[in-house]
């Protein structure tokens, strides 16, 4: 391809009003007619007399699927020939930006979005990973015993403020601070927060620490 990519646009756009015209021109042959079919109509015999040459309704739906499925044919094939090298391309560049053994301050950051009415409590799963070469024991910041105190900060005005969360297994239900995890070890967790009493958006931050690297789940809180 040479690379005029606004010449391709530019065919692209021709093609859709090409098309569009034609539809429309189709559509208006059909309106006020009459399909009885009846040897005795005027209308219809009139209509036949004045468009012997057009192609039917059915014959105009029936190559549109064609002209899609063929489409539809060639995009996949050339999906497939070039697969191998976007994996390649897509390899490569993970390789250049991601570190072999990543600091706490760049530890991956996840955004969990809780959404409930005033006072109820919502919930949303996250996963945890122990990247870390030996055993590793799973704390949450600011863990006072059965759950993690939050500090919630208003988006519309910036006031702050303390709710309770919960961070469990979603299998089991357990508190998730303190368990112990294995080189590699993947655990799917749920976080519920009680819902502050006021509607309004909310942000804050739950952070979960693996040996030297912090997970930070960052909230995104829709109080409606």
């Amino acid at each position: 391809m040479s690379g005029n990519w606004f010449g391709v646009f530019d065919e692209v756009r021709e093609a859709s009003l090409e098309f569009a015209a034609s539809a429309a021109e189709v559509y208006a042959g059909t309106v006020g007619r009459c399909d009885c079919g009846q040897s005795s109509c005027r209308a219809c015999r009139a209509h036949r007399a004045a468009r012997t040459d057009c192609r039917t309704g059915g014959d105009f739906l029936a190559d549109l699927i064609r002209l899609q499925v063929s489409y539809l044919s060639q995009l996949a094939r050339m999906s497939s020939s070039y697969s191998g090298l976007v994996t390649r391309a897509v390899g490569s560049l993970y390789d250049a930006v991601t570190p072999s053994a990543p600091a706490p301050s760049t530890a991956p950051k996840s955004e969990v979005l809780l959404v409930g009415a005033p006072g109820d409590r919502a919930s949303a799963t996250f996963n945890v990973r122990n990247s870390l070469a030996d055993d590793e024991e799973l704390l949450v910041e600011h863990w006072k015993g059965d759950h993690v105190e939050l500090e919630l900060k208003r988006v519309e005005d910036g006031d702050t403020l303390k709710v309770r969360g919960y961070v469990t297994d979603e299998g089991e239900g357990k508190p998730l601070h303190g368990i112990e995890l294995e080189p590699g070890d993947c655990v799917r967790g749920v976080l519920s927060v009680s819902l502050p009493a006021h509607q309004g958006r909310y942000t804050g931050t739950v952070r979960l620490t693996i040996g030297e690297c912090t997970r930070r789940l960052r909230l995104r809180i829709r109080v409606r």
